[in-house]
């Protein structure tokens, strides 16, 4: 218990850290900012938010692969709750307690599987993307950009590499965890089928696309080469999981406004107002999404999510 709290109050430093850093650049650039953000229209708005609520189905159907057995209507509501959660819990616990969301209490190593299977195909998908969309900038011509930037943006696929072969052998651990305990039940996902995890996968890359088409409208808004803007973007992404403030608030806000600023050499104004467009609609139409899915779910209360999480939170942390 002592550990996890260690271990949650380091990353809640750091995430209020690097909050701190971000909203200290942002407020130096504020008069700026306010006209960058005047260059996206009514329309442009508009995508954002289509191309947002686009996301969450994809995630629901994800799910669905762990959960065959339920309905997608009721997957769908339950991960809008969970999302709307998260921006509220430390780092993001709402995506954690979704069974209980769902269906009250359930086996803990089904929670494990799912959450950690999703975690694997996300950290595997945003490298993939991030390292082709680099290759695709190299042959269109958008390197255009200092020779240090190639050094400097090295150190930072090498560092996804890791981590990728970091996640593999996580997940080859987990497979055999799994294949030891697992006591399943006709129509429950087997975390040892292939079929399936190729499925997860599949979707995850999915799942992203609107996401990359978000960065598209926002390149021509700010006429930024868009292969690299996307590769830089999709690698702080990784960042948010560091990040113990809710929603992963902090360290991929600052990664990201670094990376465009640092790397390539985006002002800090402009640099600031993609960031936090994207993260204000984003939370927008999570926050909607959530409270109207609570409500068709009947979960009419804060205080019953609130003993969802903090049983969740008892129970593991008692493990």
């Amino acid at each position: 218990m002592r550990t996890s709290n260690i271990y949650l109050a380091v990353r809640l430093f750091v995430g209020i850290l690097t909050l701190v850093i971000v909203l200290y650049i942002l407020l130096g650039n504020i008069e700026k900012i306010i006209e960058s953000i005047n260059r996206i229209t009514i329309l442009g708005i508009i995508v954002l938010i289509i191309l947002n609520l686009l996301y969450l189905p994809g995630r629901a159907k994800r799910w669905q692969i762990f959960k065959p057995n339920e309905k997608y209507k009721t997957l769908l509501l339950a991960t809008n709750i969970s999302l709307a959660i998260g921006y509220f819990t430390p780092g993001k616990a709402g995506e954690v307690i979704r069974d209980e969301i769902l269906i009250g209490k359930r086996d803990n190593i089904e929670k494990k599987t799912s959450y950690i299977y999703e975690r694997v195909c996300d950290v595997t998908v945003l490298c993939f993307y991030s390292i082709l969309f680099l290759i695709l900038a190299f042959f269109s011509n958008e390197l255009f950009l200092p020779p240090e930037f190639l050094t400097d943006f090295s150190l930072v696929i090498y560092s996804g590499i890791i981590l990728a072969l970091i996640v593999f052998i996580v997940t080859f651990l987990a497979n055999r965890y799994f294949k030891k305990n697992l006591n399943l039940k006709p129509g429950d996902f087997n975390p040892n089928d292939t079929k399936s995890i190729i499925l997860c996968l599949t979707w995850t890359f999915i799942i992203q696309i609107p996401f990359l088409l978000q960065l598209f409208v926002l390149s021509l808004v700010f006429d930024i080469p868009y292969f690299i803007f996307a590769s830089l973007s999709l690698v702080s992404q990784l960042f948010g999981v560091f990040s113990g403030l809710p929603a992963g608030l902090g360290a991929q806000e600052y990664s990201w406004t670094y990376l465009l600023t640092g790397l390539l050499e985006l002002e800090a104004f402009i640099a600031l107002t993609i960031v936090f467009t994207v993260r204000i609609i984003e939370t927008i139409v999570i926050l909607l999404s959530g409270s109207l899915s609570s409500f068709i779910m009947k979960i009419s209360t804060v205080k019953e999510v609130a003993n969802n999480i903090t049983d969740f939170s008892e129970k593991n942390v008692s493990q």
